[in-house]
């Protein structure tokens, strides 16, 4: 809210003698009028794939050039790619809300909203690309259950006598 703080001097054109002053004060009142803004245009995150449900993913920050409630910000996802992600709403904190698998799933694009408290309220989206990075957490597995060979007793020492096959 901006004030200013007039001396207001009033003369008669007719008799110059006639003349009056008072103080006023001027209270500009703010409209919303901005919308939202992001700081950054495309957020992105980076988590292991083992991180634990409630680990932070990163924090989103949008600014609003009014004042007051027409500048008060609240977060939501609008997209939370089937509840993995939840979002704090006063502060723009992403946190993990279920357990992530990078085999099922190595990427999430989540769309983030920012909308003041205005009237009518204003608000703006970004989208927020979540990577998820790969932990090495699957045992090798045999390509068969079974090998079986057979090794002349005269086979000399350190001779290849098999190859496995195994993934992970």
């Amino acid at each position: 809210v901006a004030e200013y703080d007039l001396d207001v001097h009033v003369v008669d054109t007719y008799n110059s003698s006639w003349s009056c002053s008072s103080r006023v004060l001027v209270t500009l009142l703010d409209i919303n009028d901005s919308p939202p803004k992001f700081i950054l245009s495309n957020l992105s995150a980076s988590l292991p794939e083992n991180s634990k449900v409630g680990a932070v993913v990163t924090l989103v920050h949008a600014v609003d050039s009014d004042i007051g409630m027409n500048s008060k910000l609240r977060y939501s996802l609008t997209d939370s790619a089937k509840g993995m992600f939840s979002i704090v709403s006063n502060t723009g904190l992403v946190r993990l809300a279920k357990k992530l698998d990078r085999e099922l799933q190595e990427r999430y694009t989540l769309v983030v909203r920012a909308r003041d408290e205005g009237s009518p309220p204003l608000s703006s989206t970004a989208p927020l690309v979540v990577r998820v990075l790969d932990v090495n957490d699957n045992p090798p597995v045999f390509v068969k259950n079974v090998y079986s060979v057979e090794v002349a007793e005269s086979a000399p020492l350190d001779t290849d006598i098999l190859r496995v096959e195994a993934y992970s």
